[in-house]
């Protein structure tokens, strides 16, 4: 039900995103890709599928399947706010963004900092921004003070630590290659398209929230029992579904425009990591264990 909710909710984004409105093979080609296309693999540097670079498909964590519906509808809903300051994006954004802390707080404390910096860097001091942000921090904050509480301090199972790429580093033998490995494809669209992309509010506050992401995963973990569970990767792998999904719309927007030897090169990119995902996702299906060593990938 959360799979099939969220490739509707994907596939209702990417027409809603399009100028034209009227080609449904490619919001449907967007929904294909979105839903199943993996990182950009290379078994040579690192015999894990996801862990280390990171996956904008996981299929194995329930509760990221559960939160992933709400992330993408909460960054919708916000830039429709902001972009528009129409009360029903308000209420929309506010609620779904607030539900999402109970599907996964991982969202949420990306959110939480991609907001203020993206209201500062837009200089959104409308009241009305001004009260989405004030609401939306303090509904956030309190939800997170008692889940906190709950799992952490003295009657919790652990404890954060801070811990620069330690954990990180146990899964990858060099951070920076898998980062570029998981975020190559969406950045190359970005680059190639940068004229369309600075005016595009979705892929610009989605990078903030992979920025922060990347900063979590590499400067925190779990002390002790829960240590190599990379518990703070999880919002890296919920920004990384977003970005690839804004950046992933943009390119087919710009399908045409873009000069032939940068289409198509992107393209072969899209498909190589898109037969990666299905590798990865058909290995779920016949039973092989998350994260499990891909010692005979056919390719690379």
């Amino acid at each position: 039900m959360l799979v099939t909710a969220y490739a509707i909710i994907i596939y209702l984004i990417a027409k809603d995103l399009d100028e034209f409105r009227e080609n449904e093979a490619k919001w449907f080609l967007i929904t294909f890709i979105s839903m199943t296309i993996g990182p950009f693999f290379l078994a040579s540097f690192n015999p894990f599928i996801y862990m280390g670079q990171g996956s904008p498909t996981i299929w194995h964590n329930v509760t990221l399947l559960a939160v992933k519906p709400f992330a993408l509808l909460s960054v919708f809903f916000t830039i429709k706010f902001f972009l528009t300051n129409r009360s029903s994006y308000f209420i929309l954004a506010l609620i779904i963004t607030i539900l999402s802390i109970f599907a996964k707080p991982s969202y949420i404390i990306v959110f939480l900092p991609s907001l203020v910096v993206y209201m500062l860097l837009k200089r959104y001091f409308d009241k009305r921004q001004l009260q989405f942000v004030l609401v939306v921090i303090f509904l956030s904050v309190s939800a997170l003070a008692y889940q906190f509480l709950n799992q952490f301090g003295d009657k919790g199972e652990s404890k954060i630590i801070i811990d620069f790429l330690g954990v990180w580093s146990l899964y990858t033998p060099n951070v920076a290659v898998s980062i570029l490995l998981a975020l190559g494809l969406p950045m190359l669209i970005t680059l190639f398209n940068y004229r369309s992309i600075k005016e595009n509010e979705y892929i610009k506050f989605t990078w903030l929230l992979v920025f922060f992401s990347l900063i979590l995963f590499a400067c925190f973990a779990e002390e002790g029992y829960f240590y190599r569970h990379a518990n703070f990767s999880w919002s890296l792998m919920i920004t990384l579904s977003l970005i690839y999904i804004f950046t992933i719309i943009e390119y087919f927007k710009q399908y045409t425009a873009m000069p032939f030897i940068v289409r198509y090169s992107l393209l072969a990119i899209i498909l190589y990591q898109v037969y990666v995902g299905w590798y990865y996702l058909i290995g779920i299906f016949n039973g092989v264990a998350y994260g499990s060593r891909i010692d005979t990938f056919p390719l690379f």
